[in-house]
């Protein structure tokens, strides 16, 4: 098992340096800096300890070092590089002594898509590791990756053939990122006193020496920031990546839309999620409120502001890797008080304006909200698989529930509109949870 990491943090950076006037693994990605969010993506996949290279402005790196340890309370051991302007192949070679078993090797300006990260790891858990493997995007058509800087990479069979900048026949691309035996040293030390210090060259001499292998994959993000531009396309790439299509019908074509742009700046600021989710609770307060006293256009703008910002929470947990399993029971209890309390506001401002009967079936309807999110939640915790979300269940999500809630108080139709969807609500549980599965017509996915 792979529970060591070495993470090449000595380079200058040039290119970035010139905007940010900072060392690279200090260059921050919404709220973290490169190098915090390597080592957070890493000891989430089961890293335990990490070895970082340090060199050009040790000092600053260091500092960053210290308080990511105290932080993340994980444990880092930094290797200094004297060489650092040399090319990379030197930095490995300057944890040679430091690491005694296989480890997984990164570059610090390398962003990398955190459930690529888990997959390796889960590939090689209790395999032997006899020798080196190069992690490779088999995908060469229809990418953001600039191919010209890219190190492009020949394999055949799951064997390595060649590597490099400039050769002319190659079918993936090196992402930086490899699972290294101890052989890699004896390899770089051969390539150097070559007058050759760079990583690929040390690549090269292993395959000549006994193969290196490959772990392709097609799909996974992952870049390697070099510039600002780069920098500026994987923040959009990021974002656009928040928007998916199993979201409700109301969350994909509007939400989002506004949310993934209050996100982007609410990450940089490090807000917790936590936060975010009680300040949209408290929208929908303010908006039970304005209902609760006939002000129904200010609580349907207020409820729908709550929807979008409800959606801010996981975006910004997901940009800066804090998404945690409180969190997530942390946002769904509130969304549950919300609703209910935006529910009271509307049925206190109609109590003795409507007969008992309209009431008490507005009460009723409005019960089909809760057991929405509770049956399906509770179809996933029973039978451990996911429910496919069709047409239908996409209209009792909560993004839809708040957005007809809206509508209805921009037309003075709240109560309407709310009765008509809880009664609806209860339809979809019933037919969905109840009749589908008496004649057997099962309607969940693996």
């Amino acid at each position: 098992m792979i529970t060591k990491a070495l993470i090449l943090a000595a380079g200058k950076g040039s290119r970035l340096r010139k905007k940010f006037r900072n060392p690279k693994p200090t260059v921050r990605f919404f709220g973290l800096p490169l190098l915090e969010r390597s080592i957070k993506i890493l000891k989430k996949a089961g890293i335990k300890e990490f070895y970082v290279v340090v060199g050009y402005e040790k000092e600053r790196v260091k500092k960053l070092i210290e308080k990511i340890r105290k932080k993340l309370k994980v444990e880092i051991k930094v290797i200094e590089n004297p060489e650092w302007h040399k090319e990379n192949g030197k930095s490995v070679l300057c944890a040679e002594g430091f690491i005694k078993e296989p480890f997984l090797l990164t570059m610090t300006d390398h962003i990398y898509e955190p459930k690529l990260i888990q997959e390796v790891l889960k590939f090689f858990k209790g395999k032997k590791i006899d020798k080196t493997y190069i992690i490779v995007d088999k995908k060469i058509s229809d990418t953001h990756i600039d191919v010209d800087e890219a190190t492009k990479v020949l394999f055949k069979d799951g064997e390595l053939v060649d590597i490099g900048k400039k050769i002319k026949d190659f079918n993936g691309f090196d992402t930086g990122l490899f699972i290294c035996n101890l052989d890699i040293f004896g390899a770089l030390k051969e390539a150097e006193k070559g007058g050759d210090t760079t990583l690929s060259a040390g690549i090269r001499k292993l395959i000549k020496r006994g193969g290196v292998g490959v772990w392709s994959f097609e799909g996974y993000f992952w870049m390697d920031i070099d510039t600002p531009q780069d920098l500026r396309l994987a923040r959009k790439i990021l974002l656009k990546s928040l928007k998916k299509k199993e979201d409700g019908y109301i969350s994909y074509l509007f939400n989002r839309e506004i949310s993934t742009r209050i996100s982007s700046q609410l990450a940089k600021i490090r807000l917790s999620p936590n936060v975010i989710s009680f300040f949209s609770f408290l929208l929908a307060v303010l908006g039970s409120v304005f209902f609760a006293f006939g002000k129904f256009i200010l609580g349907g703008i207020t409820v729908q502001l709550s929807s979008i910002i409800d959606g801010c929470d996981g975006e910004v947990a997901r940009l800066n890797l804090d998404d945690s399993p409180y969190g997530a029971v942390f946002d769904t209890v509130l969304d549950r008080y919300a609703d209910i309390i935006i529910v009271m506001g509307i049925f206190y401002f109609y109590f003795n304006l409507l007969p008992l009967w309209k009431i008490l079936l507005f009460v009723f309807s409005s019960f089909g909200f809760v057991l929405a999110s509770y049956s399906k939640k509770e179809w996933q915790l029973r039978f451990k698989k996911n429910l496919k979300e069709d047409f239908l269940l996409r209209l009792i999500k909560r993004d839809f529930r708040l957005f007809t809630i809206f509508i209805g108080g921009l037309l003075n139709k709240v109560f309407e509109f709310t009765l008509i969807l809880g009664l609806f609500s209860h339809l979809v549980v019933i037919y969905k949870f109840i009749i589908l599965q008496l004649f057997k017509k099962d309607s969940i996915t693996h």
